[in-house]
């Protein structure tokens, strides 16, 4: 028995040696696996994990921005964008991933608008290419970007660009993922703002709550509803009423405007000479004893001019009324053409004209009555039948402080008038150049 266990003991030692170099050498190779862990985790982590990160907003509105460019806006809105996006290629800091992929989507957004407002010499598949590569680096840079904010519309709208570029080149197996991956992100979005709603409102209500706040709901919608209809109702029935009040109103006031035209016309019509359509004698002794006293207040020129067509009544014998009337209205015509803005011209009767200057002294009436004189004796009267000339007597008073009243002086005019007939017809004469004693004749 001592033998055996002599024999033994080497054995147990050999194996005690044994298992203790093994342990060892685990130990190391565990160690040292440990070492090259710690190592390389670092570098891994950068590549595979993903995070969320933080948008500069001025980068999303430019994104925005140039989407909605168009070609109303021309080259300067493009030029304006360009200058924009270059202020990401230097910015002060570092951009981080998310930053980073959407400066491409902005250049990618660019090309493709600029090729859509301002079509470009060089091939278009080239520029498709360049587009499809700009994305391509986005979606590179997009692999350490959370999935859920890949997922963003703005994020989305990669996929969308690059699935029709990629249809461009005719690389429709391409396209077709791209579509595909665009509708899976898209389905995520989705359902994140979906259970971000629940989620919101499960906290914030309960489902008795909701039941309840949705029946009051539908009861206060039912109860509005009914109210906008009356509110409606009464709406209509206020234009209606109105409509029907602005109408009567409209109708008093047209039948006002007409009565007033007609009371106008009624009034111009007593004061105008319905042959002739100058003054009449009632609107000549109207003006004449206003203008009178007007001159009796404060003294001024005022001169007074009565006209009488000569052998009038031959006239009438021989061509007829008719004749006598177109020589009437012509010889009206022809004197108000003479007559300045402020002057009076009226038909006294017959074939008598008075004309009432104000501010005219003697001289300056005796001129104005020798222009009218010309003008009527070198007219051509062929054109109404008539063959004879057709001349004028002119009588011209001024007033003074002797004929104040308008009669009066009208009276010094008719004298005149009368006078300057005496003398042959045709001429002008003034009441100051005739003698009292040759005074026959009242009106």
């Amino acid at each position: 028995m001592i033998y055996q266990r002599r024999s033994l003991l080497p054995v147990c030692r050999g194996v005690f040696f044994s298992a203790l170099l093994l342990a060892l050498v685990f130990f190391n190779a565990a160690i040292a696996m440990g070492n090259l862990s710690q190592d390389i985790t670092p570098e891994v982590a950068e590549i595979t994990e993903t995070e969320e990160f933080s948008v500069d907003p001025s980068l999303l509105l430019l994104i925005n921005s140039i989407k909605l460019l168009d070609n109303s806006k021309g080259t300067q809105s493009i030029k304006y964008a360009q200058e924009h996006l270059l202020q990401f290629s230097s910015p002060k800091s570092p951009l981080n991933p998310a930053e980073q992929y959407l400066y491409l989507l902005a250049q990618a957004l660019l090309i493709e608008k600029k090729t859509q407002l301002q079509p470009p010499t060089l091939n278009k598949d080239k520029v498709t290419e360049s587009i499809v590569a700009l994305l391509a680096e986005a979606k590179k840079v997009g692999e350490v970007i959370d999935e859920g904010q890949l997922s963003q519309p703005i994020f989305l709208q990669l996929h969308e660009i690059l699935a029709n570029k990629y249809a461009e080149l005719g690389q429709y197996d391409l396209a077709y993922q791209e579509k595909r991956e665009y509708l899976i992100k898209y389905d995520i979005y989705r359902d994140n703002k979906r259970n971000a709603m629940l989620s919101a409102l499960t906290e914030e209500f309960s489902i008795n709550e909701k039941k309840s706040l949705n029946d009051s709901l539908i009861k206060q919608n039912q109860q509005q509803v009914q109210r906008v209809d009356e509110a409606q109702k009464e709406k209509k029935m206020q234009q209606t009423r109105f409509i029907l009040v602005m109408a009567i109103a409209l109708a008093f006031g047209l039948l006002f405007f007409w009565q007033l035209k007609v009371r106008n016309k009624l009034i111009v019509l007593t004061k105008t000479d319905a042959l002739t359509g100058i003054f009449n004698r009632s609107a000549l002794f109207e003006h004449g004893h206003t203008m009178a006293k007007r001159f009796s207040e404060q003294p001024y020129d005022l001169s007074i001019l009565l006209l009488d067509i000569d052998y009038f009544k031959k006239i009438n014998d021989v061509y007829g009324h008719h004749c006598g009337d177109q020589v009437l209205k012509t010889i009206a015509s022809l004197v108000n053409e003479t007559m300045r803005t402020r002057d009076i011209f009226a038909r006294l009767g017959g074939e008598e004209f008075v004309a009432l200057l104000p501010l005219a002294d003697s001289s300056k009436a005796k001129a104005i009555a020798q222009r009218i004189n010309e003008k009527v004796a070198q007219y051509d009267f062929g054109a109404i039948g008539l063959k004879e000339q057709v001349t004028l007597s002119i009588g011209i008073s001024t007033m003074d402080y002797h004929n104040a009243s308008f009669e009066d002086a009208l009276h010094s005019a008719d004298l005149a008038m009368y006078q300057a007939k005496a003398q042959g017809r045709n001429c002008v004469l003034s009441y100051q150049n005739i003698s009292t004693s040759q005074e026959r004749r009242g009106i």
